[in-house]
């Protein structure tokens, strides 16, 4: 194997046979494609992409699968050692990767971590990625150390080294939220989901509780523009005509 670097010589080819897919680059983004393609067609423009010596693309997948629907040569270049690292390096340069393309990349790449998060994401597609986040990496609803941590788990996802604290606390916490869908159409805005996660964490909650009273008060329920609110609003619910009033503590997340 000849040693990591560039092969200067720019080849072209229309057997686009001799090209594979790099395990664990980012899935087709099909309306990035449509635009490539009507790019390509209305100035043809000559681009290149770039390969490993296994032919794996590394940068161009995109342009790739536009040329080989319009039947154009690919001009290429070989990469001596370039893998899934480069991958992302390249595609941070241009078109950002989201956070779907860190979790099929080391999902598909066998990492336990990601592929509990991407089970959990597959199970709870109306859930945020941020909420996600919080929940499976265990995150403190207290305002600094939850942002803080937000940040952190965000740049340890990115980088492959994201770590579920506890899936089985996470998938409980989850499905208590989805107890609210019968009772307020947003109950998947983060703003009111990040309350009920400082709410649930109130010593003494009782989530039975909480939900016979909604069952009392099915629209009591309205969108709200902080935390705050919200909580004010879950307070008063949980509160609705019981001798035993509770006073939610102020543990609002950032």
């Amino acid at each position: 194997m000849k040693k990591k670097g560039l092969d200067p010589i720019i080849k072209t080819t229309k057997d686009y046979s001799i090209f594979k897919i790099l395990d664990g680059n980012r899935r087709i983004n099909q309306l990035n494609l449509k635009r490539i393609i009507a790019s390509m067609k209305e100035n043809p423009l000559v681009s290149i992409v770039i390969v490993n010596e296994r032919m794996e693309i590394i940068d161009g997948q995109h342009r790739f699968h536009a040329s080989k629907q319009l039947k154009l040569p690919i001009n290429y270049v070989i990469v001596y050692g370039y893998g899934i690292k480069e991958v992302q390096v390249l595609n941070a340069i241009g078109m950002n990767w989201n956070k779907a393309d860190y979790l099929v990349t080391y999902a598909d790449g066998g990492n336990e971590n990601y592929v509990a998060f991407k089970r959990f994401r597959e199970a709870y597609p109306q859930l945020s990625f941020t909420l996600a986040v919080r929940l499976l990496s265990g995150l403190s609803s207290h305002r600094t150390k939850s942002y803080e941590g937000v940040k952190g788990s965000t740049k340890d996802f990115e980088n492959g080294n994201f770590v579920v604290k506890d899936l089985e606390k996470s998938y409980v916490i989850a499905n208590m939220i989805l107890d609210f869908a019968p009772f307020f159409k947003k109950y998947n805005d983060l703003t009111f989901c990040l309350t009920l996660l400082s709410i649930f964490e109130q010593p003494n909650y009782q989530h039975d509780r909480m939900l016979k009273k909604l069952k009392v008060l099915p629209s009591a329920l309205k969108p709200c523009k902080t935390q705050k609110q919200y909580q004010d609003l879950l307070e008063e619910i949980y509160n609705y005509k019981s001798r035993e009033k509770f006073t939610f503590r102020t543990y609002l997340q950032k």
